[in-house]
């Protein structure tokens, strides 16, 4: 049985789109998932400038409140476990941010510029110089296998993928699935469970996990179970370029 409490960390920046955050803090709540509250002073003023929601509304809507200079905090603990946290809206500069921070728990040196077009450029000096959106369509029979989106020595470790069809309306099947592949065990599989409109952020290639001798890369791989009628339509964002 997954032991893993249902509690969901929240940070929200001041990057433009806080409606977003807002509405993620209502919908855990009604889900009643316990919900645990970052916001950075920008985020603030975000807030005053995009809606008419005062301070002590948006702080309402969260289970537990945290200040960002409090290092004590409970979410600080690595002994601290949650389902996951979202950093909702999300700048490519947050974005970045947490890339950095993957690659400083597993020990490497790269970090990632805060500008989409400042890694693009570092791409196509290392020949990677192909544009990598992505437009999947999906029909009866049509699946993908598990795979990892390398397409070159530079990767930026997350990508998104965004369901523009409606399950059972516009498809059955085809189920988005991530298969995390654990050192000295065997791999673990999990179906994320998408509607129309929703997103997922995942790992391109490796994560950070933490273990008692600190963090080890688990393997990651992604790819779609089988339709079996209608069509599934995806977009997909990849931060890097193909060689």
């Amino acid at each position: 049985m997954d032991s893993t409490p249902k509690r969901i960390i929240v940070g929200i920046s001041g990057a433009s789109g806080i409606i977003y955050g807002i509405r993620l803090l209502e919908i855990l709540r009604m889900v009643g998932v316990e919900s645990h509250l970052v916001m950075t002073n920008a985020a603030k003023v975000t807030l005053a400038l995009e809606t008419d929601m005062k301070l002590p509304q948006l702080t309402g809507l969260a289970d537990v409140n945290y200040q960002t200079h409090d290092i004590g905090a409970a979410i600080s603990s690595g002994s601290f476990k949650t389902a996951g946290m979202v950093v909702c809206p999300c700048s490519m500069r947050t974005l970045a941010e947490i890339a950095n921070g993957w690659n400083g728990q597993l020990g490497r040196e790269r970090r990632f510029p805060p500008a989409l077009k400042a890694w693009l450029r570092e791409c196509h000096a290392g020949g990677q110089k192909r544009p990598t959106p992505l437009l999947l369509r999906y029909g009866p029979g049509d699946y993908n296998c598990l795979h990892r989106d390398l397409y070159g020595d530079l990767v930026f470790p997350l990508q998104v993928a965004i369901l523009l069809s409606e399950p059972v309306r516009d498809f059955t099947g085809g189920e988005f699935m991530l298969v995390e592949q654990r050192p000295r065990q065997q791999s673990r599989g999990e179906v994320v469970a998408l509607k129309q409109g929703d997103a997922v952020v995942f790992a391109v290639n490796e994560r950070p996990v933490a273990g008692t001798r600190g963090f080890h890369r688990t393997a990651m791989r992604h790819g779609v179970s089988s339709l079996r009628e209608g069509e599934r339509f995806t977009l997909g964002i990849i931060f890097h370029d193909a060689a």
